[in-house]
This record gives C-alpha cells, structure tokens and sequence, in this order.
C-alpha cells in the first residue's frame, strides 16, 4: 500500500491513517491512547517475589532481642504478681498483664472505648513514692494514655474508684516518661472517675 499524499499514518507498521474521510483525527488519537492505557489500568499490581535463588534469611539479633525482652516480661510479671499477692486486699490479673481492683462500686454507666472521661489520678512506683496527682479530661480509644490505664479503665463504671498495677511495659516502657518515670520502671494507679 502505498502512501497517499497528505495522509499521515498513526503506526506506519500497522498501516493506520491518521486521517481518513473525514473522521477527525483526535478520535484516532484518543482511540489509540485508550489502546495504549487500558491493559495497564486494568492489570492488578503483583506483589514483589522473592528470587528462586533467595532463601529467607534468619535475623539471629532480632531472635535473641525477643528472647531478652520476653525474659525481662516474666522477671517482671512475676515481681508484679509477689507484690500484688503482699497487700492485703485482693487484686484480679488481667489478661494484658496488669493488676486491678475496684474498691468502690457504682450502678453508673459502663465505659466503653468512644468515652470522654473526666478522672482524678494518682501514680505511684511501686516503692510508694508519689510521681504525679492530677484530674484530667480524656478520650478513650485517642492513645492518649498508657495501654494499662486506658484498658484498665475500660473495666470500670462512671463513679467508681480502682487501683491498678501496671507493669513498664504496659505503662510508660523502656524509654520512661522523661523526669517524672525513670526507664522500665512499673507503676501504680489509683484512679477516680467522675459521674
């Protein structure tokens, strides 16, 4: 086929034109763009596959941090659980890890993780020594306290009162809570919510 003068073609391996009796050439264009794009629109993306010739590598310090970390939780648990079993009052263990005991029962609202909550706190280490007293306004489920008060929380009515014993891992970690809680240091809670 020969060329005609003052026709182009769209792909001259093809053998298109990219004008022909009067069709507009912006259809041609707008025909082979959508050719060009709509395999690749509709393909899913595939998540990256390792090679044949890798193996999945062991990181052995990452293996032996687990380790330390999970001995350091059961030191810890353990000195929780002589310290909660030496009062004289009974404590219940959650499943989280932290100790709890509401001395004080209402019939007031239950708390749920959406709760705006108005509390007065005290937080104690576990030799007795006062860190902090304060009354606050929170918003459960914000992060906006350690993971054992917000869940201990969680377990309380409006109008209660409760004493919770978290372990550094639930309360203020490795890393401590600047000035106020040294690092890996386990704390005490005693807690009041308002109606």
């Amino acid at each position: 086929m020969k060329k005609k003068s003052g026709m182009k073609l769209l792909f001259p391996a093809c053998r298109l034109p990219l004008y022909r009796r009067g069709v507009p050439r912006l259809c041609y264009l707008l025909l082979a763009a959508a050719c060009l794009l709509l395999p690749a629109a509709c393909g899913k993306a595939l998540p990256p596959q390792l090679p044949a010739n890798k193996g999945v590598e062991i990181d052995s310090t990452e293996i032996q941090l687990m380790a330390v970390n999970e001995a350091l939780i059961v030191r810890e648990d353990s000195l929780l659980r002589l310290f909660a079993e030496n009062d004289t009052t009974d404590f219940q263990k959650h499943a989280l890890g932290f100790w709890y005991k509401i001395e004080q029962h209402t019939n007031g609202a239950k708390i749920d993780k959406k709760t705006y909550l108005v509390i007065d706190y005290q937080l104690f280490t576990l030799d007795n020594k006062k860190i902090k007293e304060e009354r606050t306004g929170v918003q459960l489920g914000k992060k906006e306290l350690t993971t054992g008060l917000e869940e201990g929380l969680l377990l309380m009515r409006k109008g209660e009162k409760a004493t919770f014993i978290v372990p550094y891992y639930l309360a203020f970690g490795i890393k401590g809570n600047g000035a106020e809680v040294p690092p890996y240091t386990s704390v005490i809670y005693k807690i009041k919510v308002s109606d």
